[in-house]
């Protein structure tokens, strides 16, 4: 009896003390503190690589000390995007899951920007699904009988004549300007100006061959056509010219800028067999409220679209004499019988961006109500984008009764300040010239952007408007 005594006791201590541990590993991992997923604008780092993140060191992106990546050789490796084998595609998200259908939300979700071999880089989501990289052909199908209309800035602008090229030629414009041209567009340590240094996996220069139409630089500061300014010229290699030139005469360019003119004229219209796109431009620096233009002739959709000195003289004597065919201000020129509904073709999709010129007020709320009875379809507030001389993140108003707006008048929000964020914490002021090297690979000023980035916002946009149904407008509609 004493010996089962014995060895009962000595079995229930062995129990006992096996729980009292137990009890102990679980009480002390429940006081250690559980990871938290954040992200604070001003401070706090999501878990992803961008472009200036120094990979150990806290030091401010700010910082005279700050050190980017750069490229030296045409045959740099280019560094592989994050891993995103384990992440559905976007197309697939959006088709299957209704509360993605719109593609909101691929302007919102965490960003890499991955460097290519030519110093450009690709976009990335991180966290929630892949882009689809839509090629011209997808693009053309998605887009056919749909009429999207751009309001903006010169940001804007570069967007439209961006995705136009894509649209037309088969392919984005070169992703670097021309080597002859600004400094910018060129690899600062090249001790020839005429050798291109960004040249892709393919082998290919990644370089205009001649002034590139999102680079306005490399019209102003090369010789262009006798008697022609730098604008001069860049709208008439965007209306035609002689021949027809980039867009074969399929964009009419109904513009007028040059000293002393009391506006700014860049309204166009793209028209090709069932593909119709037009800009309108709104000129913040200007301080108008009203945008005003000329009638378009038609000459787009039939290729005949053409401009040279006289027709330019002729635009501009226009504006000098208040000969415009219309102006009025934007919320009139929305309405049933309004510029925009007069003498566009009806639209489908309108984006609309306030620009770099200041925050809409609450009084110009009423504009996005407008925006949703104007568009057949869909309508888009694009978010200002980030600037390497201003906050790199959106404009507080943008992000609160603005976005509230346009939200409430059904229209949905593309967040290009998120998605180009990075880009404006390199600094432009008081840095050393591998600082400079690498913003001049992004920026070709202070504002506007190397053309690869627009080629990069494009392909989202086209995720958003094209993943869910693989058209941009519902199937069967009639326009």
């Amino acid at each position: 009896k004493n010996v089962l005594f014995c060895k009962s006791f000595v079995t229930v201590l062995i129990i006992g003390f096996a729980l009292l541990r137990l009890d102990s590993k679980l009480l002390k991992n429940n006081n250690q503190p559980v990871p938290v997923h954040h992200r604070d604008q001003e401070s706090k780092e999501e878990n992803y690589t961008y472009i200036g993140r120094q990979e150990e060191n806290n030091n401010d992106l700010h910082s005279n000390n700050t050190t980017f990546p750069s490229r030296t050789d045409n045959n740099q490796t280019t560094q592989h995007s994050p891993s995103t084998s384990t992440l559905p595609s976007c197309k697939t998200l959006m088709m299957e899951q209704s509360q993605y259908a719109n593609g909101e939300f691929l302007t919102s979700t965490p960003v890499n920007w991955t460097r290519r071999g030519d110093g450009s880089r690709e976009l990335h989501l991180t966290e929630i699904c892949h882009l689809h990289r839509y090629t011209a052909v997808e693009a053309r199908q998605c887009l056919a009988d749909a009429h999207i209309m751009w309001i903006g800035d010169s940001i804007t602008r570069y967007q439209t004549l961006s995705l136009v090229h894509l649209l037309h030629v088969g392919q984005y414009p070169k992703r670097f300007g021309w080597v002859r041209g600004f400094e910018s567009t060129i690899n600062s340590s090249s001790k020839d100006n005429n050798d291109c240094t960004h040249v892709n996996e393919k082998g290919e220069e990644e370089c205009s061959d001649g002034p590139n139409i999102l680079i306005q630089k490399d019209f102003e500061q090369n010789n262009g056509p006798p008697g022609m300014n730098g604008w001069q010229w860049f709208h008439k290699i965007l209306g035609g010219g002689d021949d027809g030139n980039i867009f074969n005469g399929h964009l009419e360019c109904a513009c007028a800028r040059n000293r002393g003119l009391r506006v700014t004229l860049e309204n166009m219209l793209y028209a090709r067999e069932s593909i119709t796109m037009s800009y309108v431009n709104e000129i913040g620096w200007l301080k108008r409220d009203n945008i005003s233009g000329f009638n378009f002739s038609g000459c787009a959709m039939e290729g005949k679209c053409r401009r040279n000195l006289n027709t330019t003289q002729e635009a501009e004597n226009r504006v000098r004499e208040n000969t415009l065919d219309w102006e009025e201000p934007l919320l009139d020129a929305l309405q049933p019988n309004g510029a925009l509904q007069k003498y566009f073709p009806s639209t489908d999709i309108v984006i609309y961006n306030r620009g770099v010129w200041g925050a809409l007020k609450e009084e110009d709320l009423p504009l996005f109500g407008a925006f949703r009875n104007f568009s057949n379809h869909q309508c888009f507030f694009k978010t200002t984008t980030s600037s390497s001389d201003r906050s790199p993140y959106v404009d507080p108003k943008e992000g609160s009764y603005v976005k509230d707006a346009v939200l409430q008048a059904g229209c949905s929000v593309l967040n290009m300040s998120h998605l180009t964020a990075e880009f404006g914490k390199i600094p432009y002021k008081d840095v050393p010239s591998s600082v400079l090297d690498e913003r001049h690979k992004i920026y070709w000023d202070t504002l506007h952007f190397i053309p690869w980035v627009y080629e990069e916002m494009n392909n989202v946009i086209l995720n958003v408007l094209c993943n869910a149904k693989g058209s941009a407008i519902p199937k069967g509609r009639v326009i």
